[in-house]
């Protein structure tokens, strides 16, 4: 059950009775009351939270972000300070700082960027953003912190010292380093000499017009420039900064009525106790910033140490908490409290106390464990994990039993049927056909709106857990446009974008859910037919339970690998070949073609058959003579033709030698396209590249071979194989070219399904040296 919040005018509230749960805000002169006709129930709830005994592990969101919108110009981070103390606004939490205005964006230097809590369909202006919390140094020594910002900003660390700073109009003052006007994104740095521990900060940062963007990363040592070593700060596991804070926890945000009004709250909350005598053990863990005295039905148990005796309405912390200690907790032992406890309602009160009501921070969050050895013979449990003088954290019922798979693995010349099964009633199977590992199907969490601005849908999830890159499905949308699997583009804690297409209504009704999902990961339904060399990975899960372990089995078709050699070369039996262009005495079809690849160029190019052009033989050659100021290119050409959809492979041998004139951006390249697309190393490239200055040498390169793989469909085509050069300046600006061993087969095959998403894609099966130490090509 929730617990509200109240206001309170005088008096003190009863810290016993039942029935009045609640935190409740010291109020000017006075503090509790019991008089209810006050101001009323506020809007927010503090919500219990079982929280794992990690809690210094790095991922949560551990950052507050306040965002709030100004209704007069901003032009200074002073200003933006102001609206700030006035609370209210967006409050989020988050584990990084990356944020840009997703209309009109100002990204730094980082990408996966999220949007600003309070991000709208518009291009947003004047508002202010505060983020807190803390890091710590893992390493005594000078740290750069390094802010891109798209207007101003002012970065407080609390006991450090900026020794200092780096980029126009940016300074530095004791503990800040700050920007303080207008500018578009633009980086600032810091340097500051700190011990290894945790540091308390507060980031303030303002757009005024335009693009918005905001970044906070650090680097080890003292830098002036940003380069690749700084890491987002939060960002752990790629190398950044372990962050340290509340955020995450928070169910009631008290700032607006606490900040400046007074230092004390009060929470109470009722729970029930069937049978005490069943608890050997009272544990309290309180995780608190700054101070507090804990009541257990009205009789004080457990305090911290610099808290007064006899507390009052007004009575503050004498020290401040640090924030890795207040998030971690303290455990008290309050055994010798348990006979208070009695059958029924019993109260937990806890009275908090901040340094100041000015205080930047506060905290406060009780966790009370009854623990007790009698064992529960209706539900047995295995921990998963041990917990050496804690109280257990969550068991299982079980482990799920593992798949059994009604095929072995091994070689097959047609169809199977697969049945996965697993002993455990209750159990869902879930399997992969990529290699990747299966996952249990996400929980479905309720969207609360859906909306659209273009092509991007901005879902609602409180809490959802998600990050960029997840896959979500979302269902139960009333237009269909919304409904499927999807890529979350950005983040925050309660929504999350994507993309999609057509112009769907917006907002979207239904009884719309997320849940988080794996891209090829299926819920097994019945069997599974196998005509192809695939790989199965299935387990089984159920809720409650720990997961069976995963199995593999791997089913290999012959027609699939029959004609695989030992080194993985292109065959030279087996399946007629369509082309097979050895060239011992001719042509064989090719012809050449002066001015290939839309070229038309003046320079001398040439091409013809010859005896010893080939590797081993005959061989196919072209020429490109210079200067020229114009691309020049020249090629041999052949028409082919297949009988069905496949993945088919090209393989040749090529030798090419550049002249000694080249120099500075001059380039020269070998090209291939089937049908006017172009096979290479990637899309839309070439299949070797080599420019500038040859300092008055040849470069000659190799004979090597090139396999790629293009899926065509039935019918005709055109494979044309080239030489081409940007510019040549110079008489001694000359390319040539040798070709042999032309061959289109059904090789690949299927073997190498994703390739047929890339029009090509060179295999190096033993480059020559000199061509992969070439500073272009290698």
């Amino acid at each position: 059950e929730p617990l509200v919040f109240q206001r309170w005018n005088s008096g003190q509230p009863d810290d016993a009775s039942p029935g009045q749960d609640g935190v409740f805000l010291s109020r000017s002169s006075g503090f509790w009351s019991d008089d209810r006709s006050g101001e009323g129930v506020q809007t927010g709830v503090y919500r219990p939270y079982i929280i794992e005994y990690e809690l210094g592990l790095p991922d949560r969101a551990f950052l507050a972000v306040q965002q709030v919108f100004s209704t007069t110009p901003l032009t200074s981070i002073d200003q933006a300070i102001e609206l700030l103390q006035g609370g209210a606004g967006t409050t989020v939490a988050a584990s990084v700082v990356n944020f840009i205005d997703s209309q009109n964006a100002a990204p730094g230097r980082f990408t996966n960027n999220a949007s600003f809590p309070a991000d709208t369909p518009a291009d947003d202006n004047h508002f202010a953003v505060k983020i807190s919390g803390a890091i710590r140094i893992p390493t005594s020594g000078s740290w750069t912190f390094h802010v891109n910002s798209d207007e101003g900003f002012r970065l407080r660390i609390r006991g450090a010292t900026f020794v200092a700073a780096y980029g126009t109009g940016t300074t530095i003052a004791g503990d800040t380093l700050q920007f303080n006007g207008l500018r578009s994104s633009a980086d600032s740095l810091g340097v500051a000499t700190l011990a290894a521990g945790d540091y308390e900060f507060e980031l303030y940062y303002f757009d005024s017009t335009g693009a918005a963007g905001l970044e906070l990363s650090a680097a080890y040592g003292a830098k002036s420039v940003w380069d690749s070593s700084f890491k987002l700060v939060g960002d752990y596991y790629n190398g950044g900064l372990m962050t340290l804070g509340f955020a995450n926890l928070i169910g009631v945000d008290l700032q607006a009525a606490m900040k400046g009004v007074g230092s004390s709250v009060y929470l109470r909350r009722s729970f029930t106790v069937e049978d005490p005598e069943l608890f050997d053990y009272l544990i309290l863990n309180m995780k608190y910033d700054d101070g507090f005295v804990a009541y257990l039905n009205g009789v004080e148990v457990a305090r911290s140490n610099n808290v007064p005796p006899s507390p009052q309405f007004d009575s503050t912390a004498s020290s401040d908490q640090p924030v890795g200690l207040a998030r971690s907790g303290v455990w008290f032992d309050i055994t010798s409290y348990k006979h208070l406890l009695h059958p029924g309602t019993n109260v937990l009160a806890v009275h908090g106390m901040n340094r100041s009501a000015d205080d930047s921070d506060f905290f406060l969050m009780p966790e009370l464990f009854g623990i007790g050895w009698r064992p529960d013979p209706t539900r047995p449990t295995y921990f998963v994990k041990s917990t050496p003088g804690m109280p257990n954290t969550a068991g299982a019922l079980g482990v799920v039993a593992d798949t059994k798979f009604s095929i072995d693995r091994g070689f097959y010349d047609s169809p199977q049927t697969l049945v996965i099964t697993t002993a455990t009633p209750g159990a869902e199977i879930r399997y992969t056909l990529d290699g990747s590992t299966p996952t249990a199907a996400g929980v479905a969490k309720t969207v609360a709106s859906l909306t659209r601005s273009g092509s991007t849908a901005t879902a609602t999830v409180l809490n959802h857990g998600f990050v960029a890159g997840n896959s979500v499905q979302i269902a139960g949308a009333d237009q269909p446009e919304y409904n499927g699997v999807f890529v979350i583009t950005s983040a925050t804690a309660n929504t999350f974008q994507f993309q999609v297409s057509g112009t769907p209504a917006t907002p979207a009704t239904g009884a719309i859910t997320a849940r988080l999902t794996q891209p090829a990961c299926y819920t097994y339904t019945g069997p599974i037919v196998i005509d192809k060399t695939t790989t199965v990975r299935a387990a089984a899960f159920k809720p409650g339970w720990t997961p069976s372990d995963v199995d593999t089995q791997t089913y290999i078709f012959l027609d699939d690998v029959v004609r695989q050699s030992a080194d993985n070369s292109p065959p030279h039996v087996g399946e007629p070949d369509i082309i097979n262009a050895t060239f011992d005495s001719s042509a064989q079809g090719f012809t050449f073609t002066p001015n290939a690849f839309g070229t038309s160029s003046s320079a001398v190019t040439s091409g013809a058959w010859g005896a010893g052009f080939g590797r081993t033989g005959g061989g196919l050659r072209w020429y490109l003579n210079g200067p020229s100021a114009v691309p020049t290119a020249a090629a041999f050409t052949a028409t082919f033709t297949v009988g069905r959809t496949w993945n088919y492979g090209i393989s040749f041998w090529f030798r090419m030698t550049q002249g000694p004139g080249f120099s500075g951006t001059e380039t020269s390249q070998v090209i291939v396209t089937i049908d006017g697309v172009r096979y290479g190393l990637d899309v839309n490239t070439t299949v070797i590249s080599a420019s500038g200055d040859n300092d008055n040498q040849i470069d000659v390169f190799g004979w090597h071979m090139a396999g790629l793989s293009a899926k065509l469909s039935p019918g005709t085509h055109t494979i044309v194989i080239g030489v081409y050069y940007t510019s040549a300046s110079g008489a001694d600006d000359w390319v040539e070219l040798l070709l042999d061993d032309v061959k289109i087969s059904n090789w690949p095959g299927n073997w190498a399904p994703w390739l047929s998403t890339v029009p090509g894609q060179l295999l190096d099966y033993g480059m020559d040296p000199k061509v992969l130490e070439h500073p272009v090509w290698g």
